[in-house]
């Protein structure tokens, strides 16, 4: 009989062990999942993410700030049947800092798609941009824009004027 309660009690902390397990993981998971997806929502500083850039990598962010180094890419040379939009890029500057933000052209059959900036875009312009922070490295950013030396910087969604 006493075997068979020792057996229980063993049991019984087993159990108690891995719910106290099961609760800590729990929280664990919660509080980091929602820091990232914080990070994914919020709109950030270019210093902010300079600072952490793995936090933001992959991530949907609102920058805020001056354009400069407006830059504008001959469209591809492609087969007749395709149509290719230029591709474009810019140096966003606040308050803490530079970034390049690009805005990738589009190649297909049909209409392309309408591209995410406001009907003119120029120096000096302030503007809010919403996009996908990727962090790919010096080497793999094209040379050719400017202000990704870092190798870090902002697909563009949607660009609006301030």
């Amino acid at each position: 009989m006493k075997s068979i309660m020792k057996r229980l009690e063993a049991s019984n902390r087993r159990e108690q062990c891995m719910l106290s397990f099961r609760i800590l993981s729990l929280f664990l998971l919660l509080h980091f999942s929602s820091n990232v997806s914080l990070a994914s929502r919020m709109t950030a500083t270019v210093q902010e993410i300079f600072d952490v850039p793995q936090s933001y990598q992959l991530h949907i962010v609102t920058l805020q700030g001056t354009v400069t180094n407006f830059q504008k890419f001959d469209p591809p040379t492609t087969p007749k049947d395709l149509r290719c939009s230029s591709s474009r890029a810019f140096t966003l500057r606040d308050e803490t800092g530079s970034i390049p933000i690009l805005i990738k052209g589009f190649c297909g059959t049909g209409a392309p798609p309408q591209l995410p900036l406001p009907p003119q875009l120029n120096n000096g312009d302030v503007v809010s941009v919403y996009g996908i922070v990727q962090v790919l490295g010096p080497t793999r950013i094209p040379h050719e824009i400017i202000g990704a030396d870092k190798g870090i910087l902002v697909l563009a969604n949607t660009i609006q004027h301030q």
